[in-house]
């Protein structure tokens, strides 16, 4: 029974070295074989979506602007009365005068189709005598106009520029002041607004130039030339009378 008991612990022992040597790392070669498990994870795709905020495209702008305006006149006199021009423009003198007015501007891509309305004020002062009086005083031309411009706009940044060719259409509202006669073209007369034409027709050229001020918002600059393609006098004796107006109007552009 001992004798047993004996060769089993032998036994067990023999096992238990050989289990710790299989174990045992320490012992490993570098040039021994081990055998490598890769776990490989899954492919997977995150999909994301992307939001780009672009600029909203504003097809119509609303402009409210004033203008300085200086203008000048071309006279045309029958031979027998350039005393009268002579007179004329040695008591008239062109004083600078002002329009202020409102824009509607309609844009495809680069084209902008524009009607408007303003009140345009020419203003001269007139400096003269006759055999009973002594004048000095400012004599007022007061219009209503209405236009309508086709232009192209060049530059998409914060500075633009629109050039644009108009037509217009200008009533007179007022007359107001005094003129030299038209019969003996040295004694002084009160202006008559049945003398002058209701409606005078002009063309103009002007540059539109836009800063942005926000997305919505443009401060507008816009020199330009009008020149009258009708006469501002009814009646073509003795002379007829044109005017050639240049001006610079600022102000606000606002779209929507």
């Amino acid at each position: 029974m001992c004798i047993k008991l004996f060769l089993i612990s032998i036994v067990f022992l023999f096992v238990s070295g050989l289990s710790f040597a299989q174990i045992d790392t320490t012992n490993l070669s570098t040039e021994d074989e081990v055998d490598t498990v890769i776990i490989k994870k899954a492919d997977y795709v995150i999909r994301k979506e992307v939001y780009i905020d672009e600029p909203k495209e504003y097809t119509r702008f609303l402009t409210i602007y004033g203008a300085p305006v200086y203008y000048s006149s071309y006279y045309d006199v029958c031979e027998d009365c350039k005393d009268f021009l002579t007179n004329q423009k040695r008591a008239a003198d062109p004083l600078l005068s002002y329009r202020i007015g409102l824009n509607l501007s309609f844009t495809k891509e680069k084209i902008y189709i524009t009607p408007g309305v303003a009140f345009t004020s020419v203003r001269e002062r007139f400096i003269a005598g006759d055999f009973s009086e002594q004048y000095n005083l400012v004599n007022h031309y007061n219009y209503l106009d209405v236009s309508l411009a086709a232009g192209y706009k060049v530059g998409d940044g914060k500075l633009n520029c629109v050039i644009q060719g108009y037509g217009v259409v200008s009533r007179l509202i007022e007359a107001e002041g005094k003129i030299i006669s038209t019969k003996d073209f040295t004694s002084v007369n009160s202006i008559k607004t049945d003398n002058f034409k209701t409606y005078v027709f002009s063309l103009g050229l002007g540059f539109r130039l836009g800063y942005k001020l926000s997305e919505r918002l443009q401060l507008i600059v816009e020199p330009g030339y009008r020149g009258n393609i009708s006469t501002v006098i009814k009646s073509k004796t003795p002379y007829v009378q044109q005017r050639n107006f240049f001006s610079t109007e600022i102000g606000l552009s606002f779209a929507f």
